[in-house]
């Protein structure tokens, strides 16, 4: 039998830097815990979930902006939920509304909504386990 594969912390925000930013501090807390997987739109995020189940993976957290081209944060996590029901939906956005919140919350089970620019600290301890909606 192979070895166990790592669970996933999938990031999807259409802006590079916030990659840039958020893996090394996932790094740095979680080590080599996780595999860490980025998406810079939804579309390709939905392709990446399915390549990821299909080769058995098991994502866990899944981040994401709202306001991004193709699809909503909000609308994307509520779709998500219903393929990932026991991942950590995280909404991580400098610009939404409290009705997208609200809906992500009631839809999409949203585990946690932080601000950019986000806090560290406040980010990995909602990722191990501390739900916060602002």
């Amino acid at each position: 039998m192979g070895a166990t594969k790592k669970p996933v912390i999938l990031c999807v925000d259409d802006d590079r830097s916030v990659h840039e930013a958020l893996v090394p501090q996932l790094r740095s807390r979680f080590g080599s815990d996780f595999l860490y997987e980025t998406s810079e739109n939804t579309d390709d995020a939905w392709e990446l979930v399915e390549e990821l189940l299909d080769d058995e993976f098991e994502i866990r957290v899944v981040i994401s902006d709202w306001l991004m081209p193709m699809e909503k944060g909000d609308k994307f996590l509520i779709g998500l939920r219903k393929r990932l029901p026991d991942a950590k939906l995280i909404l991580l956005s400098g610009h939404v509304d409290e009705e997208s919140v609200e809906r992500a919350r009631k839809f999409a089970g949203l585990h946690a909504f932080l601000r950019k620019p986000w806090d560290k600290e406040r980010l990995l301890a909602v990722i191990e386990g501390d739900s916060v909606i602002e």
